[in-house]
């Protein structure tokens, strides 16, 4: 497993699927706050509350042992996940022209928000 940022020179390693990707909220976070900053709206401000109640999840999990952690991920992270992931894809449309949508899909997707969290939620060591 490794986590990274998105960085287009791992791509190769995650092939074959020896090494797993791990991508990390914090990343896209911020980027999402960013654009928050410059253009407040209503999808960044719900994509931003959406991942600070990931981030209450993992105060409440942080220095606990990795069995705890898990179960505490799958229990209450992994339904808001689901729940992030459909309305990314019921509300985020790539194509606009205004960039905010367009940004939140890199940023999300590299968040693991498209693809498959399972990761996150099934690994405890982090």
């Amino acid at each position: 497993m490794l986590q990274a940022n998105a960085f287009a020179g791992y791509a190769e390693l995650y092939r074959g699927e020896r090494i797993v990707e791990a991508a990390y909220m914090a990343h896209a976070r911020r980027k999402i706050h960013d654009l928050h900053a410059v253009r407040p709206n209503a999808v960044t401000e719900e994509a931003l509350r959406r991942i600070g109640a990931l981030y209450k999840i993992e105060e409440q999990v942080r220095g606990k042992p990795p069995d705890e952690r898990r179960r505490v991920r799958q229990v209450q992270a992994l339904p808001l996940l689901d729940d992030m992931k459909r309305w990314f894809d019921a509300t985020v449309t790539p194509h606009r022209q205004d960039g905010i949508d367009r940004a939140l899909t890199q940023k999300l997707r590299e968040a693991e928000v498209r693809a498959p969290h399972k990761t996150f939620v099934d690994e405890s060591r982090n």
